[in-house]
């Protein structure tokens, strides 16, 4: 029987499950490690701890499948999109890894906008200008930091560190690039001209390579490790973010993913990339042909997250006395609460904007507070914000590629039907859920077998992740959310440039 190991590098933790060519799960564990904010706006990550998280959570997913390692006939791995760290020429890690949090590279990344360039990177790379992008990021550590940024070989992403260190073969693979800023989108090879307006060259990026490729064999250090065998084939794989998709049963153009997990993303699947003329939406590759345009939000349940570790005491002494997750509690609390929270808003941009307006300056706030509100009241306004940003979102993608036939819902936030209920009432749409809601690891196991030749098409994915519910929207709640978006945005407009001024 042939056995794949598949390995999911998020933001926060590496999963790792073992499949079978039915798409039937053997065994899984997941492993977290930590992010450092050592300043604001700073996000970084030891490289050493991610790769440790991922043999660790590679021998617990073997160890509960109680299979033999040797049984194991492929690996498979994705990652986090726009991280960023550099190598030194005997490829050990010169600086921690930049996060997609990250935006120190603020002012690189404006640097460019009023150079006039921003239109000309976009379209050739998908990407638009904002300090996220390891593009960004490489040109703030040769300003800030020449005598490090001369000291560094390479610029990779975490995922091919992790490859690296896995195989020996440092390779970028084409899905990942497409998320740095510095990948031609239409060519799928490191772009001359953006590189030449970015300063950086060539060779100081890894070269890069289709996700559906194989790479013949681990290190022989990895393989005593793990007891893999040495000649396992490697399926380099693509991003964390197009295997969300892909394992949520994404798998035409018409069908829209939206998925909100620590951060959020409203994504299509498209045939050939698909570029918007006011920047809203990005464009990246997936693997075998296929591109998926759409936009992110910075702010998904990492708002959610932030309140519970500041606010959230009373929810975590209720969680431990009912055995509940502590998110459950919270969400229950905003259940008891009327749709709009009483006129309370909040802008949940606490670590900045992404799409559709790329403001990384952007802060949070909390608007319409008075005496009455409680906590619950915030709980709700936070959820009702995050699905705000949401259909801000998906509604230049729709422009973009025409109106979607469905809308799946995927990450940790489609475990909560409060929140699932939200979005559906301010979108006015009906969301699918499949019965495994966080499907990248999933996803990632399919892109394998069928790069290995044991799986026909991706169909199979409807069979084996089928739905387990439909949320769907209401008329009433829908018409009062369609009013209160429109504030919503008004807000927005009014605050920018209060957040502009405080740069």
């Amino acid at each position: 029987m042939s056995i794949v190991l598949a390995v999911d590098i998020g933001t926060g933790s590496c999963r790792s499950a073992l499949y079978n060519p039915q798409l039937e799960r053997l065994g899984a564990a997941a492993v977290e490690y930590a992010t450092r904010y050592p300043r604001p706006g700073w996000a970084e990550q030891d490289p050493e701890g991610v790769f440790s998280a991922v043999l660790q959570a590679v021998s617990g997913a073997i160890s509960e499948s109680g299979l033999r390692p040797a049984e194991i006939t492929a690996l498979t791995l994705d990652g986090p999109l726009h991280t960023c760290l550099g190598l030194t020429a005997d490829k050990k890690p010169a600086t921690p890894v930049l996060t997609w949090e990250d935006a120190r590279a603020y002012r690189a990344a404006e640097k460019l906008k009023q150079a006039g360039v921003g239109s000309e990177i976009y379209e050739r790379t998908g990407c638009p200008l904002h300090p996220m992008y390891p593009s960004a990021k490489i040109a703030w550590w040769q300003e800030q930091h020449p005598d490090l940024f001369a000291d560094i070989k390479t610029f990779a992403s975490v995922k091919a560190y992790v490859l690296y260190r896995l195989t020996g073969e440092l390779l970028e693979d084409q899905a990942t690039a497409s998320g740095s800023g510095l990948l031609n989108v239409h060519t799928l090879d490191w772009d001359a001209r953006v590189l030449e307006l970015t300063g950086v060259s060539t060779d100081q990026l890894p070269a890069v390579i289709e996700p559906a490729q194989i790479v013949n064999g681990l290190d022989r250090s990895i393989s005593s490790q793990t007891g893999l065998p040495v000649s396992i084939p490697v399926v380099v794989g693509s991003s964390d973010a197009a295997m969300s998709s892909l394992g949520s049963g994404t798998i035409d153009p018409e069908q829209m993913t939206v998925m909100v997990g620590t951060s959020g993303a409203v994504r299509r699947l498209v045939n050939r990339p698909a570029l918007d003329p006011q920047q809203r939406t990005f464009c990246y590759y997936s693997a075998n042909g296929v591109w998926f345009a759409g936009g992110a939000i910075n702010n998904g349940g990492i708002a959610l997250r932030w309140f519970r570790d500041h606010f959230g005491e009373r929810a975590r002494i209720e969680a431990s006395h009912s055995g509940e997750s502590v998110y459950t509690v919270l969400c229950r609390y905003a259940d008891g609460v009327a749709p709009g929270s009483n006129g309370l808003f909040f802008l949940p941009f606490l670590a900045g904007e992404r799409s559709p307006h790329w403001g990384s300056n952007v802060r949070g706030s909390l608007i319409g507070l008075s005496l009455h509100h409680g906590q619950p009241h915030v709980i709700r306004a936070l959820l009702e914000g995050v699905c705000y940003r949401i259909h801000s979102v998906a509604q230049p993608l729709e422009e973009l590629v025409g109106n979607s036939r469905e809308v799946r819902a995927t990450g940790g936030f489609a475990r909560s039907s409060v929140w699932l209920q939200i979005l559906a009432d301010v979108m006015g749409r009906e969301l699918l859920v499949a019965r495994e809601p966080e499907g990248s690891v999933l996803g990632t196991a399919a892109l394998a077998f069928r790069s290995l030749g044991m799986i026909d098409s991706f169909q199979c994915l409807l069979d084996k992740n089928p739905l387990r519910k439909t949320i769907r929207p209401r008329d009433e709640e829908h018409r009062f959310y369609a009013a209160s978006f429109k504030r919503y945005m008004q807000l927005y407009w009014k605050l920018r440039p209060e957040y502009q001024q405080g740069q």
